[in-house]
Order: structure tokens, then sequence, then C-alpha cells
């Protein structure tokens, strides 16, 4: 019987050799696993920016629609006849803020801005240029309005026993009796007394800016003919010689019309500075 010899050096390798191929093997596990928790990592933190991201989108959409619940009425006229100095301030700051990222706001703000020029002679655009040179906030815009509108409202209810007769006759005088009282009449009336009031107080011509406003077309078929003529003072000669529609064709400008139209002025003043620059 031959007697087998192992070779030490042989079987030392052979050790060796499988040590290696077990320590190769633990750390491909090792980096196999430390691979796969970077990768879960990972999808928490895309999982975790996913989550922080929708809650910002309805964060902002919730505050979206409760800008929109404040501002929604500025289309109504009986808002506007109870509305607070509070409460415009309140429109105005939610509109600003939510003009350039939601059209609803873009269309409120430019019926605040027509508003309250014919109400009560403030200049919201005005305002938020100052503001937008100056690096004011827009609850300072608000703020500015918010006390021109109190004083306003102040100094209406302080003449409330003279504003009933005030420029009656002067408006008579000028329009006739039945047009004369027609504009009397009308729920704008105390706009445009208002707007007589501010012409006497700077020195102007009142009369001279009713006379003008009367003469630039008919106001047969105006629903709120005080209104119209607080447009025309404010906008002179841009509705002179339109052609008049007749009474029983006459019908009230839609929503989309009325937008329309703002949209189409606020392009125009914003390219009369660019005109008169390159002159």
């Amino acid at each position: 019987m031959i007697e087998e010899h192992t070779d030490p050096t042989a079987e030392a390798h052979a050790q060796a050799s499988n040590l290696l191929r077990t320590l190769l093997t633990a750390l491909a596990t090792l980096a196999d696993r430390r691979a796969q928790r970077r990768q879960a990592g990972q999808e928490r933190q895309r999982h975790q920016a996913e989550a922080e991201r929708r809650e910002l989108e309805r964060r902002m959409e919730a505050e979206r629609e409760a800008a929109h619940l404040v501002y929604r009425r500025v289309y109504d006229e009986s808002w506007w006849s109870a509305a607070s100095p509070r409460k415009l301030a309140d429109a105005v700051v939610a509109a600003g803020t939510w003009a350039e990222a939601d059209p609803r706001a873009r269309d409120a703000w430019s019926e605040l801005s027509e508003q309250l020029q014919a109400r009560y002679g403030i200049d919201l655009e005005a305002l938020a240029r100052q503001a937008g040179a100056t690096g004011t906030p827009a609850v300072q815009v608000a703020s500015e309005v918010r006390g021109q509108v109190g004083q306003a409202q102040q100094a209406g209810q302080a003449s409330d026993m003279p504003r009933a007769k005030r420029w009656e006759a002067e408006v008579v005088s000028l329009a006739g009796a039945e047009l004369g009282a027609e504009i009397i009449a009308a729920k704008n009336w105390h706009h445009l007394q208002d707007h007589l009031d501010r012409y006497q107080l700077a020195g102007e011509d009142a009369l001279a800016h009713l006379s003008e406003a009367l003469s630039e077309g008919e106001l047969t078929t105006a629903n709120d003919k005080s209104r119209v003529l607080i447009t025309r003072m404010h906008y002179p000669g841009r509705y002179r010689d339109r052609p008049v529609r007749p009474p029983g064709e006459h019908t009230r400008p839609t929503d989309a019309e009325r937008l329309t139209g703002r949209r189409a002025e606020q392009e125009r003043r914003r390219d009369e500075p660019d005109r008169g620059g390159d002159e």
C-alpha cells in the first residue's frame, strides 16, 4: 500500500484561496447591501420630495381659492355699496397677490382699478407702480387704498344732507330735465357728485368736464348714466362719435367682452410710455 503524502505548501495555498474567495464574497455582499441601502435612501428622498411638492401645491391651491373668495364679488354692485375700507383693502391684497398667477385675480384687479378710480378717484395702477419702484409690500398699497377710501366715505357721511341736492341744478341745466332726472336717479349719482367736487376743489371747471362728457354721445341706452359720465370724464374723448345702438338692441356686455376690453386697455397703457420714448 502506497502512502499518500500531502504537500504542506499546496494545502496552505488552497486554504488561502478559500479564505480569499470567502472574503471577496463577503465584500461583494457588503457592497451590494450598501448599494441597496443607498438606493432605498434615494427612493425615500424622492418620495419625500414628491410628497412635499404635492403638499406645497395643495397649500398654494388652497391659498389661491381662499383669495378668490375675498375678491370674487368685486363685480357685484351691491358689494361695492356696502364694502368697508377694510374689505376693499383685503380685496386689493388678494387680487394683487395672485394677479400674475391666476387670470381670475388679474381680471379682479382690473375691476378694482376701474371701480376705485370711478368711485373714489384712487389710481390703483399708480399706487402699484410706486410700490414696485420702492419695494413696498403689496399690503402697503392696500393700506393706502384703505386710508383713502375711509376718508372718502367719512366725507360722504359728513355731507349726506347737502349731497342729495349737490350739482342737481347744474346737471338738469346742462342735460335737460328728463335726462338730468335719469342721471340723478342712477346708482352712481353720488360718485358723479364726488367727481365734480374733486374737479372743483382742484380749481378746475367741473361743469366743463361734465359738459364735454355729455357731448360725447347719447346716453339713451345706458343703464347707469352717472357711471357712463364718470368713465367719459376719466377718459375724455374716447367715446366721442361712437355709433349709438337703438334702445331695443341694447344689451349689457358679457363678462368676456368686459374682460377683453380691460385687457386691451391695460396693453394700451403699457405701450404708451414706450411710444413716448421712441418719439
